[in-house]
C-alpha cells in the first residue's frame, strides 16, 4: 500500500519533509512503524482464520475472519491518512 501511494505522489508523510514540525514527524513515524509492523501478523491471522473458515465453515471462523480483515482495512486506513495529513 505504502509503495503505491508513493508512486503516485511521492512520500507525502510528515517525517519525510524537512519543514515539519519535530513532534509531529516522531509522532507519526512511531504511529507507521507499528502500524507496518503489525501487517504481518494480521496478514498471517487472517491467511489462518480463512483456512479455518474454509475447513469448518462456523459461524465463529466467519466472525474471526471479517475481525481481521477489518483490523487489516483500519490499519490501511490510518497509513492513508498519515500519508494525507503529511501532505499539508
Amino acid at each position: 500500500m505504502l509503495e503505491e501511494l508513493g508512486r503516485k505522489r511521492g512520500l507525502g508523510f510528515s517525517f519525510t519533509r524537512r519543514d515539519a514540525d519535530p513532534e509531529r514527524a516522531r509522532r507519526d513515524l512511531v504511529l507507521a512503524i507499528e502500524t507496518l509492523a503489525a501487517r504481518p501478523g494480521l496478514d498471517a491471522a487472517l491467511a489462518a482464520a480463512t483456512a479455518r473458515l474454509k475447513d469448518e465453515g462456523d459461524e465463529a471462523a466467519f466472525a474471526e475472519q471479517q475481525r481481521l480483515r477489518t483490523a487489516r482495512d483500519e490499519a490501511d486506513s490510518e497509513l492513508a491518512t498519515l500519508f494525507e495529513a503529511g501532505e499539508d
